[in-house]
């Protein structure tokens, strides 16, 4: 229920409360100005007050403490599966249980040491790190979320605000280990990104903007963009906005004439808006090989020491802990389809294709079903019990589930770099038998892009795709309906053949003849007559459908244009679009509008 919005202020101890801070998070809220607590204890430093001055306060918390952020899980409702950070596999470090301490660092509670962790007590509650506005609040790395030592605790509480990016980003930034590691289109450059990293926080959205909390913090888990099925594809937060709400409206012109209504079907907005992985100049870890970790030093007085390898970048391509790895930027994603179901593997159900990679998540959805979805195909090498075939849970951190016995036996594999007793470590901590002995799966995890969406003019353009080595294999997708059809004269200007010969195009050219054989002429029953109509023609008129200038020249001004310092005089005409035929070269380049909108205009010529 909608909260009718109150303020109220407190003379005797300057208090100033707000409903909205319980509830309706639809106006700012306002700075803790009376505020001295010297030292932090948790949610029960926040409750002292919040509990007694807004009875509205309990049912906040209760959302909360019901939303996947809190209990990192949830019923997936596909196929019924509990789906969370606490029980599934992945192939970056694996595994939180035996490695909470680790792990748990960015959970929005503090204590979460073991299994014995109470979910039930909002005690454990972290308020400071989704509501700090200094930008100072952290976590110790390997504190089971506690907070670091030398904190102004009351600058901190002044400062709170509803979470921004850095909020969000303090954990979602560094997930899987680190900056860039996991996802492949969030990491600090969205602190303050331009409008080129995304068009969308470069002027100013915040997580929430777009993952709307819509007056409660209920169903986090529900936010589009999550790794749970749900019954709409990963555009629906853009479509809620530029179709349904205040967005601009790509059916309204924002497209050139013809692609929206016959790409929208097959093509996610996401397909040409998140051209790019890590497109902020941070890297986006691409590999992970744990087979190769344990190469420590050993320093002349004894022990182990980090070995620590870096490339000419300065990213760590080796660390004696975690194995090898490979990073890129600006990289062109997979593509795949998806209609916003998935599987993902869970501990004690997560088999090893023994002939190939193993997946750890599915998407699910194909031409007829679902959407295309640039992803960011993650590749690793982990391990797995070759006695039960099962990706296995490595105990990598020491004092997790298993505590003191971690250190002293030496069963952590980054206190004793043993794989045998970090598996068999890491399975006892999950109820599970090891068998044995090691073995080594190469493993794949699909992520959807959804920021780091580039400005219109940095869009994919059509030849991108439409082209021999195009970004997206057309056949693999099962598309041979498209691109591949078109190609083999399978298709013509959008009629498959076997439904022919006779087609009626309406008032383009009324009712013609066409086949396989005939291609490319085609016969016009109103002209009695065939003429020459290749597909290549048919995308080319398509184009020219309300065209009316290149590169800012009008068309009507022509066929000569003076580009000055860029390529000179230039001839061009419809008829000739998007070749140009530049003077000074003696030569036609293809130069489409799209391409003279790209940053480095680019251009073909045939020799």
């Amino acid at each position: 229920m909608k909260r009718t919005p109150i303020k109220a202020t407190f003379i005797a101890g300057g208090l100033l409360l707000s409903s909205h801070l319980f509830g309706s998070f639809n106006v700012d809220i306002p700075m803790h100005d009376f505020t001295i607590i010297g030292e932090y204890d948790g949610y029960a430093t926040c409750a002292a007050c919040h509990e007694s001055f807004a009875p509205s306060f309990a049912e906040h918390i209760s959302d909360i403490m019901a939303s996947s952020h809190w209990t990192w899980t949830k019923d997936d409702g596909f196929n019924d599966n509990e789906v969370g950070k606490i029980n599934v596999i992945n192939n970056f470090c694996v595994a939180v249980p035996s490695n909470e301490p680790r792990c748990t660092s960015c959970h929005i509670g503090i204590g979460w040491t073991d299994d014995s962790f109470d979910l039930g007590d909002r005690m454990n509650i972290d308020c400071f790190i989704c509501h700090d506005g200094t930008k100072t609040y952290a976590k110790v790395p390997t504190a089971a979320g506690a907070p670091v030592d030398g904190l102004d605790y009351d600058a901190i509480i002044r400062s709170f605000q509803l979470p921004d990016r850095d909020n969000c980003g303090a954990c979602h930034f560094n997930g899987g280990g680190g900056e860039g590691v996991k996802h492949g289109t969030m990491d600090g450059s969205l602190s303050m990104p331009t409008r080129e990293i995304d068009v969308h926080m470069g002027i100013g959205f915040t997580c929430i903007t777009c993952h709307r909390l819509d007056g409660k913090v209920s169903n986090t888990a529900d936010f589009f963009g999550s790794r749970h099925s749900k019954d709409t594809t990963d555009e629906q937060l853009c479509v809620d906005c530029h179709i349904n709400g205040w967005g601009p409206n790509p059916e309204d012109g924002h497209h050139e004439a013809g692609i929206f209504p016959d790409h929208f079907d097959v093509l996610s907005c996401q397909a040409c808006h998140v051209p790019a992985l890590a497109r902020g100049g941070k890297p986006t870890k691409m590999f992970w090989d744990w087979s190769t970790a344990g190469d420590y030093i050993v320093p002349e007085g004894g022990g182990k020491q980090d070995r620590v390898i870096k490339d000419d970048n300065g990213w760590i391509i080796y660390h004696s802990k975690k194995g090898t790895f490979e990073w890129g930027v600006n990289v062109v994603p997979d593509y795949v389809f998806s209609n916003g179901k998935f599987d993902h593997v869970t501990i004690g159900d997560a088999p090893v294709n023994p002939n190939g990679i193993t997946p750890i998540n599915t998407f699910y959805g194909g031409p007829n079903d679902g959407k295309i979805f640039p992803v960011k195909r993650f590749m690793a090498i982990q391990p797995y019990d070759a006695g039960t075939n099962q990706l296995a849970v490595p105990n990598l951190f020491p004092g997790g589930t298993n505590g003191a016995e971690d250190k002293t036996a030496g069963n952590a594999y980054w206190a004793g770099y043993n794989w045998e007793k970090a598996l068999s470590s890491g399975m006892a901590a999950v109820g599970i038998d090891w068998v044995g002995p090691v073995g080594w799966a190469e493993s794949e995890y699909l992520w959807i892009a959804d920021h780091m969406v580039a400005p219109a003019e940095q869009a994919v353009t059509c030849i991108e795709c439409h082209n021999s080595f195009g970004r997206i294999d057309f056949a693999k997708l099962g598309l041979n309906t498209g691109l591949q059809r078109f190609m083999d004269n399978k298709v013509w200007a959008g009629y498959p053949l076997e439904d022919g010969p006779e087609f009626d195009t309406g008032d383009w050219l009324g009712v013609v003849t066409v086949t396989e054989e005939t291609l490319p002429y085609v016969y016009v029953h109103d002209l009695g007559d065939y003429i020459y109509m290749p597909n290549e023609e048919v995308l080319r008129l398509r184009r020219l459908e309300g065209l009316v200038d290149w590169a800012g020249y009008s068309f009507d001004d022509g066929p000569y244009f003076d580009t000055g310092d860029w390529l000179g005089v230039v001839y061009l005409t419809k008829d000739t679009y998007p070749w140009v035929y530049v003077f000074d070269m003696g030569r036609y380049i293809l130069m489409p509008n799209e391409a003279v909108l790209m940053d480095g205009n680019w251009g073909y010529f045939p020799y």
